[in-house]
C-alpha cells in the first residue's frame, strides 16, 4: 500500500493582531518557511509546552516540595529535564 507524502490538513481563519501578524511574517521569511508551516510549528510548540506544564503539575502533586524521602537533587533534575528547551539548547 502506498503511503501519502502529506498529512490531512484543515484550513482555518482567525483574527490575529496586525503587529503579531507582521512579526510572524518576518520570522517565517527569515526562516525561509511557508506561513502555514510556521504557524503549525508554533502551535505544536505551544501544545508541547502545555503538556510539559501539566506533567510538571502532576509530578508536583506526587513529589511536592514537602514530600518526605524525595532527594532535592532528584527533584531539581526532574524539573530541569521536563523544562521546555530554549533556542540553541540541546
Amino acid at each position: 500500500m502506498a503511503r501519502l507524502a502529506y498529512a490531512a490538513s484543515m484550513k482555518v481563519e482567525l483574527p490575529i493582531p496586525d503587529a503579531l501578524f507582521r512579526e510572524a511574517e518576518k520570522a517565517a521569511r527569515r526562516l525561509r518557511m511557508p506561513r502555514s508551516r510556521f504557524y503549525s510549528q508554533a502551535i505544536e510548540r505551544m501544545l508541547r509546552d502545555l503538556d510539559v506544564e501539566e506533567t510538571t503539575r502532576l509530578l508536583d502533586e506526587v513529589y511536592g516540595a514537602g514530600a518526605p524521602g524525595i532527594d532535592p537533587a532528584f527533584r531539581r533534575a526532574v524539573r530541569k529535564a521536563l523544562r521546555p528547551k530554549q533556542r540553541g539548547e540541546w
